[in-house]
């Protein structure tokens, strides 16, 4: 007697309906027409001619809550990151208030 073959997942049939699984379909690969998927190279860098900014203050973290009352915002922050005047600062919890004018 031959052994028993085991059971695919498309032979089982589903708990709830007693239906079996849809069948698994391999898809073939099909050639891209020439000029339609080029690979990526250099000559796709960018050349730094774009609007690339630096800024000497930077402030990365996670914000809580943002208010804002005429010209003068809040804002909670918490695991972050700040470079003010070349110092680099790391927090847990911060608390930053600025006026925009």
């Amino acid at each position: 007697m031959p052994a028993p073959s085991p059971l695919l997942a498309s032979d089982r049939p589903c708990p709830k309906d007693g239906l079996s699984l849809p069948q698994h379909s391999v898809a073939t690969a099909r050639a891209a027409p020439p000029g339609e998927d080029e690979e990526l190279n250099s000559d796709d860098d960018s050349d730094g001619s774009g609007d690339e900014r630096t800024y000497d203050n930077i402030v990365l973290a996670q914000y809580e809550s943002v208010r804002r009352n005429r010209n003068k915002w809040i804002a909670k922050l918490r695991s972050g990151i700040a470079r003010l005047n070349g110092v680099d600062y790391v927090f847990t919890t911060c608390t930053a208030e600025w006026e925009y004018t």
